[in-house]
């Protein structure tokens, strides 16, 4: 697995990056996502905690908010990581004109509505608790061997 860590500051953080790794390397053995992956520290709102833009330009990334510390970015990063599975399914995409397409059908989003209604984000919220809980007992059994 290759991935490549941006920075949107100038707060480059090893522990952050290689609880990524393992992260990234430990949920690719339960979900088919991409081998190379870009993760940007992004400089976000607070109350925004990462994204996966459905954009070809910006093909295999996630954003997570440079704020978090590196206890709170396994649940984010798992959730990013549930939508990477979705676009390389193809389960998830964009049309040229920017709609999106959820398994199939173009849907257009509107900018008002709630978020957590769309069907991605159910459909990762039903099931990102599982892979989570796997992904933190994984990394909590490496830290203790280390």
């Amino acid at each position: 697995m290759n991935i490549k860590f941006i920075y949107q500051s100038d707060d480059k953080d090893l522990e952050r990056e290689e609880t990524c790794i393992k992260i990234c390397e430990y949920v690719s053995t339960i979900l088919d996502i991409p081998k190379n992956i870009e993760i940007v520290f992004a400089l976000m709102h607070e109350s925004l905690y990462g994204n996966t833009p459905v954009n070809p330009r910006f093909k295999n990334r996630i954003n997570i908010n440079n704020q978090l510390t590196t206890n709170e970015m396994p649940h984010v990063l798992v959730h990013e990581l549930l939508h990477l599975n979705q676009i390389k399914t193809g389960k998830l995409g964009v049309t040229s004109n920017g709609r999106y397409i959820w398994n199939g059908c173009q849907i257009t989003v509107d900018p008002n509505i709630n978020y957590d209604t769309l069907p991605w984000e159910k459909d990762v919220v039903s099931k990102q608790t599982p892979i989570l809980n796997k992904t933190l007992e994984h990394l909590n059994s490496s830290n203790s061997t280390n």
